[in-house]
């Protein structure tokens, strides 16, 4: 595994537990002072301490600075839990279920005005409207796409032409339809369409222009997490932690993608929340969902020691500095 993947994956396993903390790794930033937040932590490379088979473990020095006594033991006391719960399979979360919360990612509507078009997307009203609304069930300030009998109720995001990216979003749909996607995320290489996603009588489907795949069933009203990967022909899905797709494929060979299009269709009404994409370096794919899903290839995390403490009298600041001794697996 690259030593940027894997600190990724350390950066976001801490950044659920600690959402008010601004975190980079050292790839990102050269130093903790760099970080424009009151609320900082610094990742730095990992240093190799052993290896057994395809086991390796690697030992990463994690900086924190705050800016009192208070809060930097509190951040710290947030990431020694959440180690603990990693280790005990429980949920790390960003958002808690049953609370109303704006799902921040790329485009998170928060700065739309309800009732009119979300910024960002080209917008087809043909037979229907699309429109920024309030909330839905928990989620603040989502987008509203209600069909009139057609299927052009949709808002297109276009981008530059890319055969390997990843994107996001939250998706509350109906659960109910008189035919084949009534509620679809549609994909496109210019002007051909070379797939999409579509919910209909409850369940999730992925249609490559060719054939149907069933993907999640028994999906009932209620916002599911869509995170779908792209790589040349081949596409990943994951729908609320699960994965999918195995063996799907966009339409055509070595296929790239540069719009995706959010709709629904045949007089129903879906909506849709906090698209993230890979391609935004300022989001991070992973960051709009409530659980932290540890990965297959992180094995263990312990928290070996810190070896420097102390507050800076000219900023007032506190820093703090831990280890993490982290195992990973090759496979």
């Amino acid at each position: 595994m690259a030593d940027d993947s894997e600190l990724d994956y350390i950066r976001t396993f801490l950044k659920k537990g600690n959402t008010q903390s601004t975190t980079k790794h050292i790839s990102q930033v050269k130093k903790i002072s760099s970080i424009l937040d009151t609320k900082r932590i610094l990742i730095f490379s990992g240093e190799l301490m052993g290896v057994d088979g395809k086991f390796y473990t690697k030992r990463y020095k994690v900086r924190i600075s705050e800016t009192s006594e208070a809060a930097l033991m509190s951040t710290l006391s947030t990431i020694i839990e959440n180690v603990g719960k990693l280790q005990r399979g429980e949920t790390i979360g960003q958002y808690s279920a049953g609370e109303s919360t704006d799902y921040a990612a790329t485009y998170s509507f928060t700065d739309d005005v309800d009732g009119e078009d979300p910024v960002g997307f080209t917008i087809v009203e043909t037979t229907g409207t699309v429109e920024v609304e309030a909330s839905k069930d928990e989620h603040i300030k989502v987008v509203k796409t209600v069909s009139t009998g057609g299927t052009d109720a949709s808002m297109a995001l276009s981008f530059t032409s890319t055969g390997s990216a990843t994107v996001e979003w939250w998706w509350y749909n109906t659960g109910i339809g008189i035919y084949a996607a009534v509620e679809r995320v549609r994909f496109y290489n210019g002007a051909t369409e070379i797939g999409h996603l579509y919910i209909t009588n409850n369940d999730v489907y992925w249609f490559d222009m060719n054939d149907d795949q069933v993907m999640a069933l028994d999906i009932t009203d209620s916002w599911i997490h869509i995170n779908f990967v792209w790589s040349g022909n081949d596409i990943f899905v994951v729908i609320n932690g699960t994965a999918y797709g195995a063996g799907e494929h966009f339409l055509g060979s070595h296929a790239v993608c540069d719009k995706i299009v959010f709709g629904t269709g045949s007089s129903t009404a879906c909506w849709y929340d906090a698209i993230g994409v890979s391609w935004d370096p300022n989001y991070n794919i992973g960051d709009n969902h409530f659980l932290y899903i540890k990965p297959t290839t992180l094995v263990y995390i312990k928290i070996a020691h810190g070896d420097e403490a102390s507050e800076n009298g000219k900023t007032k600041r506190w820093k703090q500095d831990i280890y993490l001794d982290i195992e990973w697996s090759t496979s």
